[in-house]
């Protein structure tokens, strides 16, 4: 699954500088 560290990374990214969007991702990730 090399897709999900690649996204992990992409997420830590944005989340530095857009913590909202980690919060909306967190759930779409959960359903």
């Amino acid at each position: 699954m090399p897709d999900a560290p690649s996204k992990t990374r992409v997420s830590s990214k944005i989340a530095y500088q857009n913590p909202w969007i980690t919060i909306h991702e967190d759930q779409t990730r959960d359903h």
